[in-house]
């Protein structure tokens, strides 16, 4: 029973880092969008949709 706890608590270390994996992309993918003036394309309810992102008017210099 105690190999079933240590393969449970792997898959649940394993998942969390795919889940900020994605987070992490998803992040970059609507940064580079909005830095290139490009639609985001998203894959939902079994349809690809694009969506207008907007550059953030706050200045990330300094």
């Amino acid at each position: 029973m105690k190999e079933k706890h240590v393969q449970s608590a792997l898959l649940k270390a394993v998942f969390a880092g795919v889940d900020a994996a994605l987070r992490r992309a998803q992040k970059r993918a609507r940064e580079t969008a909005a830095q290139t003036g490009t639609p985001l394309v998203i894959f939902r309810n079994g349809k690809i949709e694009r969506i207008a992102v907007r550059r953030d008017k706050k200045s990330k210099t300094g």
